[in-house]
């Protein structure tokens, strides 16, 4: 037994432990009266758990008397710890979750390990104490890691409250540790589509365009984004003007299996915004082959078609020398877009360049399809002239005075090929007399 006690607080210690240790004897035969004992007693042990007697006695040199309380209170505290355990998973097997963690509470004051824990942790989830049971299951997972059960309470308790991303992070690190656990694969794929859902919707309540596009890129960074996300993110870009963004997204949308007449359309425009008419012009012509009844397309069509040949103009217009024009010329005639007045300025760049049989050539589809314009006829007499056929060449131009009589210089034309024509042939009677 201990020497006679002179510390009014290691009386009140030593007395406590006689009476915990009645309680202990009495363990097996009258469980209930112990276990409440030791709840009226819990407070007053646990306030020691720091040995304060002992020091006490430390300090006057009773050192035996120190040692055999030290393993007096320990082999008390750890009966103590034990029978709060059992009348925990009790009231666990009975469905009192209350009073388990009660139990469990009390445990945790002075004698918790890590499993007894993570068991206070699932008990306060069971509770509604989610922000205490995260905290719990949080210090659990520093001392043991590589718990997958660990993770999945906290992927559960961060879902509960409603922080998807951290929840996908929790249930994606417990299938990491259990890769073969269908029910984590289950829980993951859940949290999962919460979380996307949670973002589509802040994408589509967003007060402002900014927190609707950071939203719907949210999705892309997460790799959440369906074929759906993916057309909507494109118009939000389109509405922001982020066109290379906006198409990527469009080519998203096609990929994941949304290829409809809209999503070209869409795509059309915003190829036609970025200037690449060509483009925007085979995606409008697609939009219009998938569903003929959208009447606007027509207009998509023509707008685009002139803007794509306005862009030919300038380009014939401002080439550096004639063989890029007429390259350009031909690339507009090649796309179908050229008018009858194309087709001319194309045969006069041919004509300046001494292309004078692809000249007429051109000239002739340009008097084809415009064939009362008198400059064409003009041309074309031109054209014959130099190439050593004045008779037709007088015959082209009559053409042109007769489309257009008041022109000065088709007349000069006309009387300049009539003196050739007469001295051509004059010529060819001289040689046949001689």
């Amino acid at each position: 037994m201990l020497s006679e006690q002179t510390n009014i607080t290691a009386d009140m210690l030593d007395e406590t432990a006689q009476v915990l240790s009645v309680a202990v004897t009495q363990l097996k035969r009258n469980p209930d009266w112990s276990v409440s004992m030791m709840h009226v007693l819990s407070d007053r042990l646990s306030r020691h758990r720091e040995w304060f007697p002992v020091r006490d006695f430390l300090s006057t040199g009773k050192i035996t008397d120190a040692l055999e309380l030290t393993q007096h209170m320990t082999a008390l505290q750890a009966k103590y710890a034990d029978a709060l355990r059992s009348a925990r998973d009790k009231l666990v097997q009975s469905g009192d979750k209350a009073a388990a963690l009660r139990e469990a509470q009390t445990l945790a004051s002075f004698a918790e390990v890590t499993a007894d824990a993570a068991i206070r942790a699932h008990l306060l989830a069971q509770n509604g104490k989610l922000a205490d049971a995260t905290r719990t299951i949080e210090k659990v997972i520093q001392a043991q890691p590589d718990h997958a059960e660990h993770h999945r309470l906290l992927a559960s308790l961060f879902e509960r409250q409603g922080k998807f991303p951290r929840a996908r992070d929790a249930a994606a690190a417990a299938l990491a540790l259990s890769p073969q656990s269908l029910d984590l694969l289950a829980d993951l794929f859940r949290i999962t589509t919460k979380l996307a859902a949670a973002i589509r919707k802040e994408r589509d309540n967003a007060s402002t365009p900014e927190t609707s596009r950071a939203a719907a890129t949210q999705l892309i960074e997460l790799r959440l984004e369906c074929a759906s996300d993916a057309l909507t993110l494109a118009y939000i870009e389109a509405v922001h003007g982020h066109l290379d963004f906006a198409l990527d997204a469009v080519d998203r949308t096609l990929a994941g299996g949304i290829a409809d007449a809209e999503v070209f359309r869409l795509k059309a425009s915003l190829l036609e915004r970025q200037g690449r008419f060509s483009d925007a012009l085979e995606a409008v012509r697609i939009a219009a082959e998938m569903n003929p009844e959208i009447h606007e397309l027509g207009a998509d069509e023509m707008r685009i078609r002139a803007s794509l040949r306005n862009a030919f103009l300038h380009e014939r217009d401002a080439a550096p020398d004639q063989v890029k024009a007429i390259a350009s010329a031909q690339a507009m005639r090649d796309a179908g877009l050229e008018q009858p007045e194309d087709i001319a300025a194309l045969a006069h760049l041919e004509v300046a360049a001494g292309r004078m049989t692809e000249g007429l050539a051109t000239i002739d589809r340009a008097i084809a399809a415009a064939p009362n314009v008198s400059e064409n006829h003009r041309l074309r007499a031109s054209i014959l002239e130099r190439i050593g056929r004045p008779e037709d060449a007088l015959v082209a131009v009559r053409i042109a005075i007769r489309l257009n009589p008041a022109n000065e210089d088709m007349q000069r034309d006309r009387k300049r090929l009539t003196r050739r024509c007469f001295l051509q042939r004059l010529s060819r009677r001289l040689n046949v007399i001689a």
